[in-house]
C-alpha cells in the first residue's frame, strides 16, 4: 500500500489549521508583528522545511518495512535559529 505524501501533508495541515492550538500560536505571532494565515506559515516560523510521512501500523511485507526504514534515515532538517530577538 502506497501513501500519497501530498494528500497526507494536506490532511495534516488542514487538521492543524482547525485546531485551537493553531489559533493560539497565530495570536502569539501576531503579538510579535508577524501575521500567520496558514499552518505552513506557522511551521516555517520554526523550520526551514518539513515533510509528513505516514508510518504503517503493521508492516507485513518486507519491502514495506525496508521502504519505511529508508524514509526514516533521510536527513533531518534542523529548526531555524531566530537571530532577530
Amino acid at each position: 500500500m502506497f501513501v500519497n505524501v501530498d494528500n497526507t501533508t494536506h490532511e495534516f495541515l488542514r487538521s492543524v489549521e482547525l485546531s485551537v492550538k493553531f489559533i493560539q500560536y497565530k495570536e502569539r505571532w501576531k503579538y510579535r508583528q508577524r501575521k500567520i494565515e496558514t499552518a505552513v506559515e506557522l511551521i516555517q516560523c520554526y523550520y526551514n522545511d518539513f515533510r509528513v510521512i505516514s508510518l504503517p501500523l503493521h508492516c507485513g511485507m518486507p519491502s514495506t518495512a525496508s521502504r519505511v526504514s529508508r524514509q526514516m534515515k533521510q536527513p533531518f532538517h534542523h529548526p531555524k535559529v531566530d537571530t532577530t530577538n
